[in-house]
């Protein structure tokens, strides 16, 4: 039988809340709603996972793992060549030997998701598992956007006090789509209204 052995999350610095042995173990983050996501993404984009691999760093102290993505649609942000993009977060299995970081998202090659990632080269994933949308498939070959899965997060209000956090359904991918892209127009309005009045304040 495999060992697998869970790595202290101290050292990664992330800030874990013991939970009730039903729960288990939670990592505490701000919540965000759709429109911080958005605005604390530098991409926005619907991809489908090609790989995931996992293997130490350089020191052998901690594993990572590299999700590779094919870019559907880029909903914010530029395309990148070849339409290809790497996440790269904290957590994963080498041999038998596993480090598992509560709250961040898991991916399996083949699957689809909606993403909220910040980073160029190297991606990250915005909220942990805030910031990951699964693609459900329905009977009639619908694409639809099942919410986050919150289950490994405690999610914190500004005061830093448990969040209320809103019941989230599963929703069609193009109503989703549309959200997303009022959201980026409210943004961009906003900001060009900014820029105006920057600008007939200049001597």
């Amino acid at each position: 039988m495999n060992r697998k052995l869970l790595l202290s999350l101290a050292r990664l610095g992330c800030l874990v809340l013991m939970l009730t042995p039903a729960v288990g173990w939670a990592s505490l983050a701000l919540f965000q709603d759709v429109k911080d996501l958005v605005e604390r993404s530098d991409r926005v984009l619907v991809g489908e996972v090609l790989s995931v691999d996992a293997a130490w760093d350089k020191d052998h102290k901690r594993i990572y793992s590299s999700i590779e993505l094919q870019v559907a649609e880029m909903w914010k942000g530029a395309m990148p060549p070849a339409s290809t993009l790497k996440i790269v977060q904290p957590g994963g299995s080498v041999g038998d030997i596993e480090m598992r970081v509560h709250g961040m998202p898991s991916f399996t090659a083949g699957e689809r998701a909606v993403l909220f990632l910040r980073g160029s080269d190297t991606a990250a994933v915005v909220g942990m598992a805030q910031g990951k949308r699964s693609l459900l498939r329905s009977a009639h070959g619908v694409w639809l956007v099942a919410p986050p899965d919150l289950s490994g997060v405690v999610t914190l209000d500004q005061g830093g006090r448990p969040a209320a956090t809103p019941v989230q359904t599963v929703a069609p991918l193009d109503v989703f789509r549309e959200q997303i892209r009022a959201l980026l127009k409210r943004s961009d309005e906003a900001g060009q209204r900014d820029d105006r009045v920057r600008a007939r304040g200049k001597p």
